[in-house]
């Protein structure tokens, strides 16, 4: 039986309520579909956590991610509605997680496929004929550079967009 090893993110905000949610639902789907392991190991990251240590992540997370077998994650973004952009932790460390996650991991796209499980009831016609996937590009604009705060007096925020 093979056994997926999945490293959790639930990074910032309504993350921390919804991504447990997700684990318990994919471990659920794990015992009534059977077949298969879940190795799920949680890690903190993201603003809240920037707040807290300064930095954006554990310094071994790139390393743990790698020899995850896939990520689940959260939103990760400005939590604290009092705090002035200005002090928000990624513009002043020069690292956003949802960057390093896109560009920093080396992804490219974001493809998600969508499935129809076995047995269950589905209002569609020919279901056996649906083949969906969505694509999202992941390698421009706010997605690997999101400006930084230099001084009190001085910032820059640059984006390259190609046709």
């Amino acid at each position: 039986m093979k056994t997926y090893k999945i490293a959790v993110l639930p990074l910032d905000g309504v993350g921390k309520e919804v991504i447990p949610l997700a684990a318990q639902a994919m471990e659920k789907a794990q015992r009534v579909v059977g077949g298969f392991g879940l190795e799920m190991q949680t890690w903190e990251a993201g603003v809240e956590y920037a707040v807290r240590t300064g930095r954006m992540m554990p310094e071994n997370l790139k390393a743990e991610l790698d020899e995850a077998d896939a990520i689940l994650c959260g939103s990760g973004g400005h939590y604290d509605l009092e705090m002035q952009k200005t002090d928000y932790p990624g513009y002043q460390i020069g690292v956003h997680i949802a960057g390093f996650l896109r560009g920093g991991m080396g992804n490219t796209i974001g493809l998600r496929p969508l499935k129809l499980l076995n047995g269950l009831a589905c209002p569609l016609k020919n279901v056996e004929e649906i083949d969906v996937f969505l694509v999202r590009q992941l390698t421009e604009g706010h997605y690997v550079n999101p400006g930084r705060i230099i001084s009190d007096d001085a910032a820059y925020d640059t984006m390259v967009v190609t046709r």
